[in-house]
């Protein structure tokens, strides 16, 4: 073990080559270092070569308590984490949405349902929490849990927004003063994720965003008018469709905003999203990135791993759609720019931006 070649930091690195007495003068002295083995003209072969491992992570999403700030009306969610845990202060952490129209942040967890009689006999319920018999009159929410069913051979959707409704629960903490509008404005016919040739979904179910309040230190919904202590808040509900495919959990119109997107058929199916950056466009930024700073040759090239053989191939798929956009931008942007070069000064004067 002692003989073999074993990856170490950087900065390990720098201070090996250069013991100079300061970091930064360190790494910059290894940077030059990297430019000039980088140059054919200057560097033959007499450097052996460096193998390098980049870390890049993947953000997995925003998370939040609801414990708000009363100097801060406009901001719907409290402290913030970037990684899930169960309580913060003494409060439940939620994972944040947001509409991607107007901005509005959410909170969303993995929904337990509870009857009347096991919120009442809560710390010590006689079941477990959504065994019992009875219609739930509560939910409680909690961070989504790993999903690791399926894998190798399946990749586990860890993405909430592109969770079915049945697990997850979507609430909206309403600013201080606010007034609903007609109840129709909150009601629509919310769409499956899973489409047609034509882009007309599947399935249609009931759905609206009904009066509750938060229990802030518990996660508890309940779906009434609130009557002790807590926040009030609209609630995400929708009726699952008898047959055909299930509903997504991301609610189809914003309650802030009121955007619909139930009646479209393409692009994104909810306004509503996580905070989270796609694998696709994160790996596809960093190949294009890596390629553009590759010598040229034949023997410029990249290798992507992934955990299963149904990642590795979306993962290729998303890659290649991503570039495809990205060169459709590329033209579209070149030849608006040739275009306005010949156009009337009038037509390229600032009174047009």
């Amino acid at each position: 073990m002692q003989d073999r070649t074993r990856a170490r930091a950087l900065p390990d690195l720098a201070a090996q080559w250069f013991p100079s007495p300061g970091l930064k003068e360190r790494i910059e002295a290894t940077r030059g270092l990297f430019i000039a083995l980088g140059d054919d003209a200057l560097v033959r072969e007499a450097f052996p070569r460096l193998r390098f491992h980049w870390m890049a992570k993947n953000i997995d999403g925003l998370w939040a308590t609801a414990a708000l700030d009363a100097a801060d009306p406009n901001r719907r969610v409290g402290e913030l984490l970037p990684e899930p845990t169960m309580a913060s202060t003494g409060y439940r952490v939620l994972e944040v949405l947001y509409c991607e129209c107007c901005g509005t942040q959410l909170l969303s967890g993995h929904k337990i349902p509870l009857t009347r009689a096991e919120r009442d006999a809560s710390p010590n319920p006689p079941r477990l929490p959504g065994k019992g018999g009875g219609a739930p009159v509560c939910y409680e929410l909690t961070p989504g849990g790993a999903r690791i069913e399926g894998l190798p051979e399946v990749t586990a959707e860890t993405r909430t927004d592109a969770q079915p409704y049945r697990d997850v629960g979507v609430i909206w903490l309403v600013p201080p003063g606010w007034k609903a509008g007609p109840a129709e404005d909150y009601e629509w016919k919310q769409a499956s994720e899973e489409r047609d040739d034509k882009g007309n979904p599947w399935g249609r179910g009931d759905a609206s965003w009904k009066p509750a309040w938060l229990d802030p230190r518990t996660g508890v919904v309940t779906i009434e008018r609130r009557q002790s202590a807590g926040i009030d808040c609209l609630w995400f509900e929708a009726t699952e469709p008898h047959a055909g495919p299930a509903l997504g959990a991301m609610p189809q119109r914003c309650p802030s905003c009121l955007i619909d997107y139930s009646e479209r058929r393409g692009g994104r199916s909810a306004p509503i999203r996580s905070f989270v950056t796609g694998l696709a466009r994160t790996s596809h930024l960093l190949a294009k990135h890596l390629m553009g700073v590759l010598p040229e040759g034949s023997t410029r090239r990249l290798v992507a791993f992934s955990d299963s053989r149904e990642a590795a191939a979306n993962l290729a798929v998303g890659v290649e759609g991503e570039q495809w956009s990205h060169l459709l931008r590329v033209f579209l942007l070149r030849e608006i720019r040739r275009r306005a070069m010949g156009a009337s000064p009038r037509c390229r004067s600032d009174s047009w931006n």
